[in-house]
């Protein structure tokens, strides 16, 4: 059986979900793309929610707000650092 982590705003009860944005071309000593936790405003199906097998990045994306220049999918922008909480999922046999 695998764990996966997710992160839930305290407040609404929603999964959080991310963006991946392009820096462009310009965008030097950063990284190419700048990844970003939000809050969807309702459930849909387009929605991408942010998860990771490590507990430990988890709890690290759940508090710290990374800025853009060194975002990525494991450690994300995040202003509502602080407002998560950390959830386990159990998937497969």
């Amino acid at each position: 059986m695998n764990t996966l982590y997710a992160l839930r705003h305290i407040k609404t009860g929603r999964l959080m979900t991310f963006t991946i944005r392009p820096n462009g071309d310009d965008a030097e000593f950063c990284n190419s793309t700048t990844v970003e936790l939000e809050l969807p405003s309702h459930a849909s199906h387009n929605d991408i929610i942010w998860v990771t097998p490590s507990k430990y990045k988890a709890d690290n994306a759940a508090t710290v707000n990374i800025p853009w220049y060194n975002s990525d999918t494991d450690t994300p922008m995040n202003a509502y650092a602080g407002q998560l909480e950390v959830v386990e999922f159990s998937c497969g046999s």
